[in-house]
């Protein structure tokens, strides 16, 4: 039995492993758990909150960037052994890619969506607190886009590896897009 069926869905169970913890980690930073707050004018208790968020944010990224390498690490190792190994079965670990992908989608996708428009309306935020929230937003949008390409590209990578293993057969074959739009055209 080859190395990838050590995991029931066909996966390495390095690979499984890191996707595992990084759905486990999710998008969002944990909730503030902190003491009763001292009474002080309401900008420097905003000010407070807003740094210890963002605090919390920034560690909670740097958790999950660290999953997002492991996930990176073990699609290397996916792609190498499959492109070595002749009889890997790329449908598959194809398909199973396909459905982690959706899975983190349904996690990161909305996530990033609002990084990005916290990223815009960053007007409302004080001059001196600006910059900072904006690193921090433009860090999550970083974060969670490379999280969601990592598992897009090594599923891509696999289906290209397929394409060029298997024969056509009887089908045509296009080296570029002009040709399949003339042949597309034609029918």
């Amino acid at each position: 039995m080859a190395w990838w069926y050590d995991s029931p869905m066909g996966l390495p169970a390095e690979l499984l492993d890191a996707l595992d913890s990084l759905s486990a980690e999710g998008p969002t930073a944990p909730a503030e758990t902190s003491a009763k707050e001292e009474p002080r004018p309401a900008l420097d208790f905003a000010r407070g909150r807003f740094l210890r968020a963002t605090k919390r944010l920034h560690e909670h990224l740097d958790a999950l960037e660290a999953k997002s390498r492991s996930v990176t690490e073990a699609a290397s190792h996916l792609i190498a052994a499959a492109s070595l190994s002749e009889g890997f079965d790329f449908d598959a670990v194809v398909d199973v890619l396909e459905t982690r992908e959706e899975d983190l989608k349904e996690t990161f996708l909305p996530e990033l969506l609002q990084a990005k428009k916290r990223r815009k309306e960053l007007t409302s935020v004080p001059p001196e607190l600006r910059a900072m929230a904006k690193e921090t937003a433009d860090r999550q949008i970083k974060t969670y886009s490379d999280i969601l390409k990592t598992v897009r590209d090594t599923r891509w990578q696999l289906m290209a590896l397929r394409a060029k293993r298997e024969s056509a057969g009887d089908a045509p074959v296009f080296s570029n897009a002009a040709d399949l739009l003339q042949y597309l055209n034609a029918k």
